[in-house]
């Protein structure tokens, strides 16, 4: 393995490692009282889960003034999954957060732009 390699490698592990270690605390936290009330926890659409009736109605209407059908398939998701168990939901966040922080590193890297 090249040495570059390895030192990308190194970059991902600490970035999961740091990452997950700065705000697994997220685990323990309930949902909040900012949007998490009319996203999740008083929105029937996306406490039954994934259902035909969602789907489409995340891709035909506008919720809090915005359209994004996919944050809706998301939180879906989370219920159909995890039910109201905020912890879980916040993992999955969590997780998305460092995937994302993954390939930002990956693109840099593939473009010899960081590394």
């Amino acid at each position: 393995m090249r040495k570059s390699k390895k030192i990308n490698l190194l970059i991902c592990l600490f970035i999961i490692i740091s990452t997950f270690a700065a705000y697994a605390q997220v685990l323990k936290y309930d949902f909040v009282n900012y949007d998490d009330i009319e996203y999740v926890t008083e929105n029937e659409f996306v406490k039954n889960g994934i259902t035909v009736d969602s789907i489409f109605w995340s891709f035909t209407h506008f919720q809090t003034a915005k359209w994004h059908p996919l944050t809706w398939i998301s939180h879906m998701i989370d219920c159909q999954l995890f039910g109201l168990n905020a912890g879980w939901h916040h993992l999955t966040n969590l997780i998305f957060h460092i995937f994302n922080s993954l390939l930002l590193i990956i693109i840099l890297a593939a473009g010899n732009i960081f590394f």
